[in-house]
């Protein structure tokens, strides 16, 4: 008999601030998923699940994507 302890987890990276490769770099590096929704520009200006968050690997975290500060 084999238990498994579920998927193996990760804490989301803060991208905030980044630009969008940036963040889908970041994030697909951490084994997670990317969805992007952009207004307009290519600064994340806020991500779901938060920075820090303890998450399954291979979850979906969407990024925001609008103008941002230089």
């Amino acid at each position: 008999l084999q238990v498994s302890a579920g998927l193996p987890q990760v804490q989301v990276p803060d991208v905030v601030g980044r630009s969008q490769q940036e963040a889908a770099a970041l994030l697909q590096q951490a084994g997670l998923q990317v969805q992007v929704n952009q207004f307009f520009g290519d600064r994340v200006i806020r991500q779901s699940p938060a920075a820090g968050r303890t998450v399954d690997i291979g979850t979906s975290v969407t990024i925001l994507l609008s103008f941002g500060q230089d």
